[in-house]
């Protein structure tokens, strides 16, 4: 009876199956072929080996197909898969009595077109019989055989592919194969049917076999994907290969999964912090956590060094940072700077005085998180009142690495104080973005010597017609309201109007500048005060360098 099956698997079963040491074609040229609809029987025997207890058929797949099995009481069949140059196994299909019905089970699985050879069997004392019935494929994704690397399927990614068999072989694998042609954020989601079964492992390597780390078993619930990827990781162009293995004999253990790929835009800037992933100063990089991510920098003398991570999740899920100056010759020697800062909001940002030497930034979730997106900078902060508590420390820091922002001679930059009309147009100067055309003649202005750097600063902004001066002054020394940027700003990079936007609270539509700072909104660029633009505001030194870090 089905009752005591579970303890004879191993011995009988249903199979498709070679004598390895002869080709399948001789091996089974004197068998019948097994054609749909006809019932196949044998009589029980008492002895643990006989004729009466074996049955070797062969069937004939003449296109993809589903083939339905139906197997009554203890029997067993193994499929075969074969040609003269190539045979194996395919898969058991044996009774169970976790389908409820006492009497017979019922088997599906998808076939591609070919010859293949059947083994059936039974437990002693019980007759077999068993039958099959042939319909249309119901997934393209999912074929047998598929046991190995080259009888891969191809598969799309963000695709749900699901399995097409209620086979409970044990170690059954699976082999899939899919290409990236970008660099892609990678995980696995899925789940398997039964609910009282999660052994389906599915791991990932590359043609090259290298095994990516994220391998992971597919877990049971009521609902398809109740539990989704856990682990990211960072894929280059290439054919990988997805295999399913599975760890127990359950019926109906039907798994489903997909590739989630998300192309990295500007992959240049992605890092994947894997042992000790080199980074630069003064660079901001994304990344994604799903366990630790590991950086490193190098200084060649002392420094003064700000450390900025931001993540919409940081606090959330638990972000911890550990910053190691490393010790060449004895790792025990490592000295940890900072050890297991916890994030208190989705900012996180320390600023050090470091001495020569190497240095590696660890950053982990301390929670079990799907994901975590994050930025992360280091600094080498010229600034004695900057730090990385700056709120605007990333755009300052990003603009002085470019030459755009100097500073003062005193080494400070002095964020809060209101920039002039002189400062704006000296750091716009630097700008190698700007290329402006010439469309009149540079004229004099009463409060500029021709012969100043000042006069040389300002021609070129003249000259296009990015300004103007008032009653024949250039009023240099004049702070700039954030009204009068915006005109400067969407004339100087040539701004045009982008999506629609919401106008602000302080700005009305009779407003000279109205124009101008719609634009600036439209490009993102200026996203104002709880509604308000704030137009007639001075423009101080920390906001221009966002302003203008955006304009990048």
């Amino acid at each position: 009876m089905k009752p005591f099956l579970c303890t004879l698997l191993l011995l009988f079963g249903f199979s498709l199956q070679v004598n390895a040491e002869e080709p399948l074609s001789d091996y089974l040229k004197n068998t019948a072929f097994w054609h749909e609809g006809e019932v196949l029987t044998a009589p029980t025997s008492k002895y643990s080996a006989g004729y009466e207890r074996y049955g070797y058929y062969r069937i004939e797949v003449a296109e993809d197909s589903l083939y339905t099995f139906t197997l009554i009481k203890d029997t067993s069949i193994k499929l075969i898969y074969g040609s003269p140059t190539k045979q194996g196994d395919i898969i058991w299909l044996s009774s169970n009595v976790n389908d409820g019905d006492p009497e017979k089970t019922v088997h599906q699985i998808q076939l591609k077109k070919g010859t293949y050879g059947i083994y059936i069997s039974n437990s002693p004392e019980q007759p077999y019989e068993a039958s099959y019935q042939v319909s249309d494929i119901i997934s393209l994704y999912y074929l047998e055989p598929n046991n190995s690397r080259q009888e891969a399927i191809d598969i799309p990614v963000n695709t749900v592919i699901e399995q097409v068999t209620s086979s409970d072989d044990l170690y059954q694998s699976d082999y899939y194969r899919f290409t990236l042609t970008v660099p892609s954020l990678v995980k696995i989601n899925g789940s398997v049917a039964n609910k009282d079964y999660n052994s389906v492992s599915v791991s990932i390597t590359n043609a090259e076999k290298n095994v990516y780390d994220f391998g992971r078993d597919l877990k049971a619930g009521e609902q398809w994907f109740a539990n989704k990827g856990h682990v990211v990781e960072v894929l280059q162009p290439g054919t990988y290969y997805v295999s399913t293995f599975t760890q127990n004999r359950v019926y109906d253990r039907q798994y489903r999964f997909e590739i989630e790929a998300q192309p990295i835009e500007n992959p240049e800037t992605f890092k994947r912090g894997d042992s000790d992933t080199p980074i630069m100063l003064n660079t901001k990089y994304r990344g994604v956590i799903s366990r630790n991510d590991d950086f490193s920098f190098t200084l060649q003398e002392s420094k003064k060094i700000g450390v900025v991570v931001n993540s919409e999740l940081a606090e959330e899920n638990g972000l911890q940072m550990q910053l190691i100056k490393r010790d060449q010759q004895d790792l025990s020697k490592d000295i940890y700077i900072e050890s297991d800062i916890y994030a208190k909001s989705n900012r996180v940002h320390y600023t050090y005085n470091l001495e020569p030497g190497k240095y590696t930034l660890i950053l982990r979730s301390s929670f079990d998180r799907p994901q975590i997106d994050y930025t992360i900078s280091v600094y080498d902060v010229p600034f004695s009142d900057i730090t990385s508590k700056n709120a605007y420390v990333e755009e300052i820091m990003y603009l002085t690495d470019k030459g755009i922002i100097k500073g003062y001679e005193d080494g400070t930059f002095k964020p809060a104080n209101s920039i002039n009309r002189r400062q704006v147009f000296l750091m716009l100067s630097r700008d190698t973005n700007l290329q402006f055309k010439k469309i009149r003649p540079m004229t004099s202005f009463q409060d500029v010597a021709e012969n100043s750097e000042d006069y040389t600063i300002i021609t070129p902004f003249y000259e296009a017609g990015i300004i103007d001066g008032s009653y024949g002054k250039m009023q240099l020394s004049q702070s700039l309201t954030r009204a009068q940027l915006a005109k400067i700003l969407v004339n100087a990079y040539n701004l045009k109007m982008q999506a629609p936007v919401a106008d602000f609270n302080d700005v009305s539509k009779t407003h000279y500048a109205y124009h101008f700072i719609k634009i600036l909104a439209s490009n993102g660029i200026s996203i104002g005060y709880k509604g308000n633009f704030k137009p007639n505001d001075p423009v101080t030194r920390e906001h221009f360098s966002v302003f203008l870090a955006r304009m990048q």
